[in-house]
Order: structure tokens, then C-alpha cells, then sequence
């Protein structure tokens, strides 16, 4: 069995108290025990109601599974929804084949795309992203520039 809640409180406030200001990382560190539970005895935090009325017969794993809880981030339980970018994204996500309006979606999405500049890097770039087969000047600007970086991380 563990230390009780108020042997360990006390030892977190002893710890704080001295004339040198000193982190509450800093006496986690000290006293071998996780920050959340330094700061929750100290009251450096809003999560600190498990250890305001410490009790003899509570157990210090009973305020680390407590403190713990407390700080857990809330789960999303909805689902993106379908016909939208996102839908499709997470269906991608979840290695799903992606749903006829989402794939509608994202095809519509694709078109609003600004138009490709021809002979630039970003046209090599839009290029791939688009997944369409690259055009000869934007091949040769693509190489000028692998050439260009390619000259400059070599010196």
C-alpha cells in the first residue's frame, strides 16, 4: 500500500516551503511523483477537489487515477459528416473506401482549385497534388529548380 493522501500532502507542502521559490516540476521531480499531483495539492490548478479534504484511508494511487481523470480531454462522438471535405478526409482516415458524395465533395473541391501555372514549380506542384499527369514546361521548371537546390545544399 502507498503512501496515505496526507503524508504525501504533507510532503508536497513541506517541500514547497522554502525561502527560494522552486517549480512545482521541480518538487515532482524531488519527491518522485507526477506534476499534476504537486500542482493539485498546491492549488496551482483548478483540479485540486480530491486533495482539499484529504482522507487517512485514501490510497495515493486513488488521487493520481482522480487527478488524471480530471484532465482527460473529453472524446468527440460525432462523426464528421458526409458530402463534405472533411467527410472524405476521415473516411480516408479510417482507410474506407470514401462514400459517393464525399468523393462528389472532394471532386468539386478539386475544380475550385486555382488554375495551374504552366512552367512554374508550383505548376509541377498542383500537378501532383491533382494527380494528373505533369506538363513538359512544368517538368523542365521543376528540374531548374532541383538543380538550383541541389547546387546550393552542395556548397
Amino acid at each position: 500500500m502507498g503512501p496515505t493522501t496526507s503524508s504525501v500532502a504533507e510532503r508536497i507542502r513541506s517541500a514547497a516551503d522554502t525561502p527560494h521559490p522552486i517549480s512545482d516540476q521541480a518538487i515532482a521531480t524531488q519527491l518522485g511523483i507526477p506534476a499534476r499531483v504537486v500542482q493539485a495539492v498546491l492549488g496551482h490548478t483548478g483540479i485540486s477537489p480530491l486533495v482539499a479534504h484529504p482522507r487517512p484511508d485514501r490510497d495515493f494511487d486513488d488521487i493520481i487515477d482522480g487527478v488524471s481523470a480530471a484532465t482527460q480531454r473529453a472524446r468527440r462522438a460525432a462523426r464528421t459528416p458526409c458530402g463534405t471535405v472533411p467527410g472524405f478526409r476521415s473516411h480516408r482516415a479510417r482507410q474506407e473506401d470514401p462514400c459517393t458524395d464525399c468523393a462528389t465533395a472532394w471532386a468539386e473541391r478539386i475544380q475550385d482549385l486555382p488554375p495551374i501555372e504552366h512552367g512554374t514549380r508550383n505548376g509541377y506542384v498542383a500537378h501532383y497534388r491533382r494527380n494528373i499527369p505533369y506538363c513538359q514546361p512544368c517538368r523542365d521548371a521543376q528540374t531548374v529548380y532541383s538543380l538550383g537546390l541541389r547546387t546550393r545544399t552542395a556548397a
